[in-house]
């Protein structure tokens, strides 16, 4: 018989699983032939499909220009700075 199912690998939709199962009723012995069919089992639809989707992301834009700061200096070349957001 097959073994519980693992864990789904996804919270949301498409994610995967697996159960194995063991060759033993009966057991293949003195040259017997192996069980017919796989052992492993793969289960591509686990998760759930009402998972929200991922925001956008969008793209950023810059904001108005502050006022200029005061000038570093009193007398010959000074630097002023403004920013932005």
């Amino acid at each position: 018989s097959w073994g519980e199912w693992s864990t789904c690998s996804s919270t949301c939709a498409g994610g995967r699983r697996s159960r194995y199962r063991n060759c033993s009723n009966p057991i293949p012995s003195d040259g017997g032939l192996s069980c017919i069919g796989s052992s492993v089992e793969i289960d591509g639809t686990c998760g759930n499909s009402t998972c929200g989707s991922t925001p956008a992301v969008g793209i950023g834009t810059w904001g108005n220009w502050n006022a200029w700061s005061e000038c570093a200096a009193t007398c010959g070349s000074g630097i002023r700075r403004r920013t932005r957001n």
